[in-house]
């Protein structure tokens, strides 16, 4: 069976662990001497667009200029970044120099969708259960807009009259940019009523 780098379970277990204060994972050690006066800066990079880069600077960071910083700051901040679902991962890095205390958070973003598979459809086509989705072609993947868009689907799973057809599981192929819906669909057979027969009088 096909294993897939990033499912929908996976991102939210880590939001989750990071959302608890767990360490956040940095490739860069924090010298003590960071936090023993205040941040003159702080910063954003990585492959974002400029939209994207607003949404991370509009957030409510605990790290602030002026104000000393500390581990928890940092946890609390890079879990805030991730819980945006479009960020794969995060290095907090610090610059110091003699009178300079630069915070920067270099972020990967997750790629663009380059195809949509559904595997196990066979109830309603892929357009239709595209139609309103928040996740299309060409946009850069998403988890909190997955989440949203599987239970829109199942919704209209039901809405169109198959309550045991639901999506069962995703995730994305990084080598080929294709996210995955696989379907769990269940079929009734012949249905047979026994019983009491009426007979006209």
């Amino acid at each position: 069976m096909k294993k897939y780098r990033a499912t929908i379970w996976g991102w939210i277990l880590l939001a989750g662990l990071l959302a608890q204060g767990l360490p956040a994972q940095s490739d860069t050690e924090f010298p003590p001497e960071f936090f023993k006066k205040e941040i003159t800066a702080r910063g954003i990079t990585g492959n974002l667009t400029i939209e994207e880069l607003q949404r991370l600077n509009a957030l409510d960071f605990w790290s602030q200029v002026g104000k000393k910083n500390s581990l928890e700051k940092l946890q609390h901040d890079m879990a805030l970044i991730y819980a945006q679902g479009f960020i794969a991962q995060i290095v907090a890095k610090p610059v110091l120099s003699a009178n300079q205390r630069e915070l920067w958070f270099v972020v990967t973003a997750n790629p663009v969708i380059s195809q949509i598979v559904f595997e196990g459809l066979q109830s309603l086509s892929a357009s239709k259960l595209l139609d309103k989705t928040r996740l299309k072609l060409g946009q850069r993947l998403n988890y909190q807009d997955l989440a949203a868009d599987i239970q829109d689907m199942n919704q209209k799973f039901i809405k169109e009259g198959y309550e045991l057809s639901y999506v069962k599981q995703s995730g994305f192929d990084e080598k080929s940019k294709t996210l995955i819906y696989q379907i769990h669909e269940t079929r009734i057979g012949r249905i047979t009523l026994r019983g009491n027969t009426l007979h006209p009088s």
